[in-house]
């Protein structure tokens, strides 16, 4: 029994450590995006699997597991291109369910995905899908994907 008890300990220490040290990076990588001018698509990948509450890889092991999720499916950005609010709003679309615009629900474009958010509250309205992402907007509109999908990070 006691080594039971001792074992469980020692689980719990690490599993607490671990814990701390991916909130630590998680908090570092949120800072050093607040201050970009341009957030680029492997940022927003990365926010994604944060707000997913999975713990972030590789680029490429994150887009897998997005594809796989279906959030970035057909979508084929390199890891430093500028991050547009169209293809952003596209995997925000996707990954809240946003099927309650028609255009949406049947073209399932960049151009309507946008236009979901913006009818949901999640993006301003002011601009257009061709707009690049600051990392400050970046930060705000993850914020509240995470808010309505019940995320706490």
């Amino acid at each position: 029994m006691k080594k039971i008890i001792i074992f469980l300990c020692i689980l719990f220490f690490y599993t607490i450590q671990a814990y701390s040290q991916n909130t630590e990076r998680n908090i570092n990588f949120i800072n050093e995006v607040a201050d970009k001018e341009k957030a680029t698509f492997s940022e927003g990948v990365h926010f994604f699997i944060m707000v997913m509450g999975e713990s972030p890889g590789t680029f490429n092991k994150n887009i897998a597991f997005l594809n796989k999720e279906g959030i970035t499916k057909g979508i084929t950005q390199s890891e430093n291109t500028p991050l547009r609010r169209g293809t952003f709003a596209l995997m925000m679309a996707r990954h809240l369910d946003c099927k309650d615009t028609l255009l949406f629900r049947i073209f399932e474009t960049e151009r309507y995905a946008y236009r979901a958010c913006t009818a949901n509250g999640i993006m301003s309205h002011e601009g257009s899908e061709w707009d690049i992402l600051s990392g400050g907007e970046l930060i705000e509109i993850m914020t509240k994907v995470s808010e309505l999908s019940g995320g706490n990070e």
